[in-house]
Order: C-alpha cells, then sequence, then structure tokens
C-alpha cells in the first residue's frame, strides 16, 4: 500500500470474534495466555458506551474502541484482575482486546484502523492500517504520536474548525492524585508495601473526609493520604490493614489509576 509516495505497512493481527451475548461476557476471562499477534474482537448490536473490566481475566491487555468504520478513538490498559471499569468514550459497536503493549509496539494508535476481516485457514485475520506520519502526508492536520493513551485522556475533542489532533497525554502519579482529590473520585493502587516489602492486590482508596488526598514528604519521600477501603491482610509475619487512613509513598506505587467513581 502506497499513500502519497510513501509506504504504509499494514499490521496482521489473528482475531477471535465476540459476537454473541455469552461469546462478550466471557471474553478472555481465565485464560492464562495469549499469543503475541493474537486479539479478540467484540461486535455489539447497537452503539453503546461499552464497559469492561478485568474480573477473572489473568492476562495483562490494551483495549481499543473503534468507530463503525473501523477507526480506533480511544485506547486504555487493562490490569489483570483489576475490578476497574474501562468505559467508550463515545457510543459504539467494536472493541479490540490485545496482549498490553502489541499496539505501542506495531505503532498502532489513535486514528489507525482495521481493515476488512478475512478468512484465512479456519482463523480471521484483521489488517491494521497505520496512519501515515506527518512528514510522509507531506501536510499539515493530524498529528500522529502512536501509542498508549491513558484512560480518560484519548480522542480530545478538537477546537472548532480544526483537525482532532493525535496527541499523547500522560498523567503522572502525583497528577492523578490531585486530580481524584479535586473531583472527589476514588483511586485504585497497587503498591508495593514499605513494611512487609510485598507488592499487594489492587486495593480501592478513596478521599480522605473533607481533606481529599493531602500530600507530604517524610523521611521516605513524597507521600499522599487516602482512606483505604481494602480489607486487612496476613501473610503469616506481615499483616496489611485495611478500612483506615494510611499514606502511600510514591516510590512504592507500582500502578495508580482514577475510578469513575463519585464519592459521596
Amino acid at each position: 500500500m502506497e499513500y502519497l509516495g510513501k509506504k504504509v505497512i499494514m499490521k496482521k493481527l489473528s482475531i477471535e470474534i465476540a459476537d454473541t451475548p455469552s461469546k462478550r461476557a466471557k471474553g478472555l476471562m481465565h485464560r492464562k495466555t495469549l499469543a503475541a499477534n493474537e486479539g479478540m474482537l467484540f461486535k455489539f448490536p447497537d452503539n453503546d458506551n461499552l464497559r469492561f473490566w478485568m474480573k477473572s481475566t489473568y492476562i495483562p491487555l490494551d483495549i481499543a474502541f473503534l468507530d463503525n468504520e473501523g477507526k480506533i478513538f480511544q485506547i486504555a490498559e487493562m490490569y489483570p484482575l483489576s475490578p476497574r471499569l474501562i468505559v467508550s468514550q463515545h457510543p459504539c459497536k467494536l472493541a479490540l482486546e490485545v496482549n498490553h503493549g502489541w499496539f505501542r509496539d506495531n505503532d498502532i494508535g489513535v486514528g489507525d484502523k482495521i481493515g476488512d476481516l478475512h478468512l484465512a485457514n479456519n482463523r480471521r485475520f484483521a489488517q491494521m492500517t497505520p496512519m501515515p506520519e506527518v512528514d510522509d502526508m507531506q501536510q499539515g492536520g493530524d498529528v500522529a504520536d502512536n501509542g498508549q493513551q491513558p484512560e480518560g485522556q484519548e480522542g480530545q475533542e478538537g477546537q472548532e474548525g480544526q483537525e482532532n489532533p493525535r496527541v499523547k497525554i500522560k498523567l503522572n502519579d502525583r497528577a492523578k492524585v490531585t486530580y481524584a482529590g479535586l473531583h472527589n473520585l476514588a483511586l485504585q493502587i497497587i503498591y508495593t508495601s514499605e513494611k512487609s516489602k510485598k507488592t499487594l492486590p489492587p486495593r480501592k482508596l478513596i478521599p480522605v473526609p473533607g481533606e481529599g488526598y493531602p500530600t507530604g514528604v517524610s523521611e521516605g519521600g513524597e507521600y499522599f493520604t487516602a482512606y483505604d477501603t481494602s480489607p486487612t491482610i496476613n501473610g503469616g509475619d506481615w499483616q496489611i490493614l485495611g478500612n483506615q487512613i494510611k499514606r502511600f509513598l510514591f516510590s512504592n506505587i507500582v500502578a495508580l489509576e482514577v475510578l469513575e467513581e463519585f464519592v459521596k
């Protein structure tokens, strides 16, 4: 394929089709592996704000939401066994799950398109067509910055009369804490305990009543304070207490996500 005299390499992906209620409900649950260039395409009968989570799913995934022409408008990371809901920013019928990092590693991002499906050797394949880079297009307009887009930042609408820019916006952990505090939203954290040195399962945090998520500095470094709503964990010679206000060192955070869950 050529675009204004420049070659555009298509990426091939072997996919399973989840196009019935039972297939969509099961998805990739309970699987322990997914081949490098395989994925699952979810097809729904009507446009809606699609909602996904990772309960009982062990494989780290990325999910792309597609418009009715097969163009990606949102990409989000999905963590194993996480109860965090991933919601499409716009109503759509199509969502594609692949191994975490597949889009990034194959230079596929927002604005790219999944081509026609075809059957080969009893497997369905999809052609993923990356948009050309700006230099290849020999014109202005969409700015290509392919790769993983954090939840809540993909596909932002451009100003009136302008093209929708494909820019990568990434909030660091401090910015996420600030944002969640300002909007009174819950957080989900994967954290390495200072006492046990264990990386804990995902824990749900909510703002400290009347304070949000206050930050400070201790001998261990910069931290934020939150109410840990998760239960206490016992590990023989160590214990991680839950259902109380606690401090979390930013340096010990493995992953932090803002939950679209307003806390009253």
